[in-house]
């Protein structure tokens, strides 16, 4: 039982009963055949019940009083004079007298003006006089009108609903064959261009049912091929007056009391591959065809033009999230039913794609139902289209990121790995990779680049990074490169002193650095400071774990801060920066680390921990200290920051020395290692 019965026959009749299902309210449907059910089986609740069978006005007051129906929507088609006839005469009886009544009725959109007659049987008397095949878009109801006459029957073709009734209606009328055309709309443009050509349609006959009913895609499609279009113009013998389906909604939330979930709004985040519309995935060109909005690049946008959009699709050249949100809350806010948007991302959603912070975006906002579609990438084509594989690959992007945070990431990912693949902006990208190979030693690797893969002007370069210059031409590239002599990466990272260019620069011993640098605990993308930097060898020793680790070494003496630069050139390292000032007032140039090595602070200790700890309050830090003065100004600091629960360490190495016949220890000196977290 329900307050509400809804009897449909219509899109819009539909879209009542999938609002108050969302909205988690009861309804009845009433439609008049097996068919109509048969449409409505995929909205599968309990809270919704579906009545079949066509009924007069003391079975539709039955019904009213089985279901206590408190309200009736008529949701029935324009042309449906007879049914909303009987459900006005069912609420005339005096029983019925509390019950809401409201007529939801479909606007009228077209102002073609084309041959217009005022029912069916006028149109046929018409085109009696006309030669070649007709198309009938009117339904199975109206047949009899057209098929009467012989020779008009023969040159009819009808497309109706592939229900028992409306075949039973053709045969019954004499249609038989080609002529029964059973599909189940919406029809796109294209859909109906075709359906014209293939069947050589000279006249096109429809209803003005409003772009609902299609109008917005037969009479371009009809105008398109030359076929001459004939209206049955809506019943004029009685006046009928009705409300919208806005306005139904709104009459609904002020008898209930309560408010309706106007829509459901559908985003799908869509990859559209790498260009060539036949390289773009099912269900990405679903999403494209069934969008009542668009959004994406220029470029992007273009592509739709291959496809079957809909006529009246919004398309906009947005593409990130601060325009594209605040249009999509906008449709959310003013929209009814369903509406899908799609945007459209170039490649692959999850491979280096404004798709991330956009779905992070959308996730924060309510009544949004998200999708992520993947796409195609060109990493994946350029591998297929040369023959090679990618899942051993190491995949970076040139695009958009910083040649400061990928030119370390190159050098070491094609250093220890075989296959390394890449995006890259345009050719000024593939050409500044290519020499950042070149500086780095890397002579003969083979770099297959593709240019523009998908289109018709699509190249493959094969090439090694100092013949680069020979390739010519603006546009998309992806690079893989192929080492044949990559290393294998060490499980562990030790280098030695002797490994570093030294002179007469002090230097933190390989057995000391590496106890260091463990309790810095590192991890990937943190910025890391060496304060004193000497030689380097802490600088660059922490800096080889990772090419995503930003360190800043701090230098005071000039001649130790190009001792550095030389040591981290040397290990082929461009991740490190090196600045030749004295600490505190060196940090301020650097961001906030994550953190410190104090290898030597000039007397100015305190002064270094208050700056340190004032970027990042959590910040991890390591001192060394040889002297007791230092060790115990260091213990007195710790204690001054409040810093709990230290870890003090105090190593002292002893290495063996061959002296004649006999290995002796030489003993060094005693160093403290001082590590904590100030919070």
């Amino acid at each position: 039982m329900s307050d509400i019965l809804i009897f449909a026959g219509t899109t819009e009749g539909r879209i009542v009963a999938e609002l108050l299902n969302r909205s988690g309210m009861e309804c009845d449907l009433s439609v008049a055949t097996r068919y109509g059910k048969l449409m409505l089986s995929d909205i599968d609740d309990p809270r919704i019940t579906v009545f079949e069978g066509r009924l007069n006005p003391d079975e539709m007051r039955d019904l009213y009083r089985k279901q206590g129906t408190k309200i009736v929507v008529d949701a029935t088609h324009p042309y449906a004079e007879i049914v909303t006839r009987s459900i006005r005469e069912s609420l005339q009886d005096p029983s019925c007298k509390d019950i809401e009544y409201i007529r939801l009725l479909r606007p009228q959109e077209n102002d073609y003006e084309g041959d217009r007659y005022d029912d069916a049987k006028a149109c046929a008397e018409a085109l009696k006089k006309t030669e070649g095949n007709i198309l009938l878009t009117t339904g199975s109801k109206e047949l009899s009108a057209f098929c009467e006459d012989e020779e008009l029957r023969k040159r009819i073709f009808a497309r109706v609903l592939p229900g028992e009734e409306s075949l039973k209606l053709c045969t019954e009328n004499g249609l038989f064959g080609r002529q029964i055309i059973a599909m189940q709309g919406p029809f796109s443009e294209a859909m109906n261009e075709a359906t014209i050509r293939e069947f050589d349609i000279k006249h096109l006959v429809t209803k003005d049912s409003g772009n609902t009913g299609g109008e917005d895609t037969k009479i371009p499609a009809a105008i398109k091929t030359g076929a001459k279009v004939h209206i049955i113009n809506r019943p004029k013998n009685w006046e009928e007056e009705g409300v919208s389906l806005k306005e139904t909604i709104e009459r609904l939330e002020e008898k209930l009391g309560t408010k309706v979930k106007k829509n459901h709004i559908v985003v799908n985040l869509s990859g559209i591959g790498c260009g060539d519309v036949n390289l773009i995935t099912g269900e990405v060109k679903e999403a494209i065809q069934n969008a009542d909005y668009i959004f994406g690049a220029e470029r992007m946008l273009g592509i739709t033009k291959e496809l079957n959009v809909k006529k009246d699709v919004i398309m906009n050249p947005f593409y990130t999230e601060d325009m594209i949100c605040p249009f999509v809350a906008d449709i959310k806010d003013s929209a009814i039913g369903e509406k899908c948007v799609t945007v459209l991302f170039s490649g692959d959603t999850g491979f280096y794609s404004g798709c991330e912070k956009l779905l992070a975006a959308f996730e924060k906002m309510e009544g949004i139902e998200v999708k992520v579609l993947p796409g195609i990438s060109s990493v994946s084509l350029l591998a297929s289209r040369i023959g090679e594989s990618y899942q051993d690959a190491s995949i970076l992007s040139l695009h958009g990121v910083s040649e400061d945070i990928w030119k370390g990431q190159l050098v070491d990912s094609v250093t220890y790995n075989k296959k390394t693949s890449f995006l890259c902006s345009g050719l000024k990208d593939v050409k500044r990779a290519a020499e950042v190979l070149t500086e780095s030693g890397f002579l003969h690797v083979k770099m297959y680049v593709g240019y523009k893969l998908s289109y018709k002007d699509e190249k493959i370069y094969i090439c090694e990074p100092e013949n680069i210059s020979s390739i010519e031409g603006e546009g998309l590239y992806v690079v893989m490169v192929i080492n044949d002599s990559f290393k294998k990466r060490n499980l562990t990272l030790f280098l030695r002193d002797e490994d570093f260019i030294r002179e007469k620069v002090p230097m933190t011993k390989e057995e000391i650095r590496s106890l260091s640098i463990e309790r810095l605990f590192l991890k990937e993308g943190d910025v890391f400071a060496d304060i004193g930097s000497g030689t380097g060898s802490v600088t660059v020793q922490a800096a080889a774990l990772s090419p995503k680790l930003r360190v800043y070494a701090l230098e005071k003496d000039p001649e130790a801060a190009e001792l550095t630069r030389r040591n981290a050139e040397k290990f082929k390292l461009s991740n490190v920066s090196v600045i030749n000032e004295d600490a505190p007032e060196g940090l301020k140039d650097i961001p906030a680390p994550d953190a410190a090595f104090i290898g030597g602070s000039g007397g100015k200790l305190k002064d270094i921990l208050s700056t340190l700890k004032s970027m990042n309050p959590k910040m991890r830090v390591v001192i060394n200290a040889v002297t007791l003065e230092t060790v115990c100004k260091v213990r007195e600091l710790i204690s001054e920051f409040g810093i709990n629960d230290p870890e003090i360490l105090q190593v002292q190495i002893n290495r063996g020395r061959k002296a004649g016949e006999y290995n002796l220890l030489q003993a060094g000196n005693p160093v403290f290692i001082f590590a904590f977290s100030f919070s």
